[in-house]
Parts: structure tokens; sequence; C-alpha cells
């Protein structure tokens, strides 16, 4: 499995700046349901749960309680920043199929289908998917947990 980059994000890449930059401080929001064809598409399925810096309220275009990056890449990977906690509260119950992690501005980018304009990307959820979970079970109420998260870029 691989992740899928949006348009905006692999021109952002392109003329702007690192990965790690263009999403520090962004948002997770796992989803039901089959992931969409692409990261240009609308979301689909019900959102069950959004990660963030220890499952605090994120407001976009706010660092505070956004994700954040480890400080360096190895081997053409990135992972989380490991003193951070990312994690949310379910907002309804159901088993979590995909998800989409978003920049800090995740106002300007969810909802819709683009024009190649929004930077994210989506990724399967799992015990094997490109976000490993030890259950993809979300209740409403209760705390997921993201212990481990790695980007990858291919040689």
């Amino acid at each position: 499995m691989a992740l899928k980059r949006s348009t905006g994000l692999r021109n952002a890449q392109l003329t702007q700046s690192s990965v790690k930059d263009i999403l520090q401080y962004g948002v997770i929001r796992i989803f039901s349901g089959v992931q969409p064809a692409n990261a240009d598409a609308a979301e689909t399925g019900d959102l069950l749960v959004e990660i963030t810096e220890g499952a605090k309220a994120f407001t976009s275009g706010v660092q505070e309680n956004g994700l954040q990056f480890a400080a360096s890449a190895s081997a053409g990977s990135l992972a989380k920043e490991g003193t951070q906690i990312w994690s949310g509260v379910g907002q309804v119950d159901g088993s979590a199929g995909w998800f989409r992690f978003y920049p800090n501005d995740v106002d300007t980018n969810t909802g819709e289908a683009t024009s190649g304009d929004k930077v994210r990307f989506d990724g399967s959820c799992g015990t094997n998917g490109d976000m490993l979970m030890a259950s993809t079970t979300i209740q409403s109420g209760a705390t997921s947990t993201i212990d481990q998260f790695v980007i990858s870029l291919p040689e």
C-alpha cells in the first residue's frame, strides 16, 4: 500500500518546502468506509475521530495541539515526533477504513474535491495498512492513540 498525495501536496513539495515544513502542526482525521480514489477527491464515510497532540482541541491556523514530526528524516522516512502523543476521542462508533492528513490550515482542505490546490494525503488504516492500528474499532467517547507514524518517500 502507498500513501496517496494530493496534487497540491506534490506541487508544494516541488515549489515551496519540505514535507515536514508543509505538514507540521497538522491534524489527522480517520474515516469509516472506503478510501477515495485519490487525495484530490472529497472525503467519504463518517468522520470517526480527529487525531491531535494529546487529543486536545485543534484550531486551524494555530500551531498549538497540532501534530509534529521528528527533527530529521532517516533513510527516506520521517517519523512522528517521539515526545508527542497523537490521539483523539471517538466522535461516533465505527470501523476505521482510511485517514487523511491535513496541514495546519485544515479548514481550507476539507469537504470538497479539489482542482489540485489542496495540500493533504490519504492512507489506509489497519493492522497492516498505511497507518498501523492495534484495532480499527473506534468508539464514541473512547480515546484512540497512534503510537507510530512514518512518511516515506520512495527512491
